[in-house]
């Protein structure tokens, strides 16, 4: 009997501990929600294999406004910080201006890196890739938002490029999409990895 009472109050004591836990990390929530501005707590279902119907994602409804981004003094789209190996940045300074026509302040990012970057339009001609008239880039496996000539390479740190031609959504073969992978210890491990099929 006694036996029991230790499973039954060890069981009793962990259910009390638990509901004190969700209600603490509730108020906890309640406080940086009213502290942080801006901030929203999403609470979703998880997947299950149970599942009848997909869920529809707009990851960018709420997209941050990237600041204007300079790379050994020249001109880029933010994106070009994710096909920079990190070891290459030599400094990076953060910059404050006052836009006039947009009523606030915007940032600059000014970084220096240790090797010279090139254009994704130099990099398409040094490694003779054919593309099309329009071109898709993804980095890592993610599309990128911008256009492929306001990007810039570290050269040393892309380890591969697959050329895919979208000639099913565009008979004039107009369309293609360059995924670039970066060096990074993942995906070279990805890429080593061998597979039997």
């Amino acid at each position: 009997m006694i036996k029991r009472f230790k499973y039954w109050f060890a069981f009793l004591f962990m259910g009390v501990l638990s509901l004190a836990q969700e209600r603490d990390s509730v108020k906890v929530a309640d406080v940086l929600k009213n502290e942080i501005k801006n901030l929203s707590i999403v609470t979703h279902k998880p997947y299950s294999m149970n599942d009848k119907k997909p869920k529809i994602l707009y990851p960018d409804v709420n997209k941050t406004e990237y600041p204007d981004a300079f790379f050994n003094g020249n001109p880029a789209c933010f994106e070009t910080i994710r096909v920079i190996d990190p070891k290459n940045i030599e400094h990076i300074e953060i910059e404050k201006s006052n836009d006039l026509h947009a009523g606030k302040d915007k940032k600059r990012v000014i970084i220096k890196t240790k090797t010279e970057m090139i254009s994704m339009r130099d990099f398409i001609k040094k490694y003779s890739i054919k593309s099309g008239h329009k071109i898709l880039v993804s980095i890592d496996g993610e599309m990128i938002n911008e256009s492929f000539e306001n990007l810039l390479l570290d050269e040393s740190y892309i380890m591969q490029v697959k050329v895919s031609d979208l000639d099913k959504i565009d008979h004039n073969n107009t369309f293609t999409h360059l995924k670039i992978f970066t060096r990074t210890a993942e995906n070279v491990r990805k890429a080593n990895e061998i597979r039997l099929r």
